[in-house]
């Protein structure tokens, strides 16, 4: 199912609610795009981590771990 299908089924089923409802749906779809754009982060985060540790974990740095 492609996003304009599920747009339109949450359309038909948030126009059924009273306006309350109807903010704690929006509420919870922002929160819902938020931690999708925050796990993003974290992979991205993590991705740099395992490629950079070769390079702050070696001999050469050691002195600094202690600084």
């Amino acid at each position: 199912m492609g996003n304009a299908v599920f747009a339109q089924q949450i359309l038909e089923a948030v126009n059924q609610l009273p306006d309350e409802q109807c903010r704690e749906v929006l509420d919870f779809a922002a929160f819902v795009a938020r931690s999708n754009r925050v796990g993003k982060w974290h992979d991205l985060q993590n991705a740099q981590l395992s490629a950079l540790t070769a390079l702050w974990d070696n001999n050469e740095d050691e002195v600094w771990n202690h600084a």
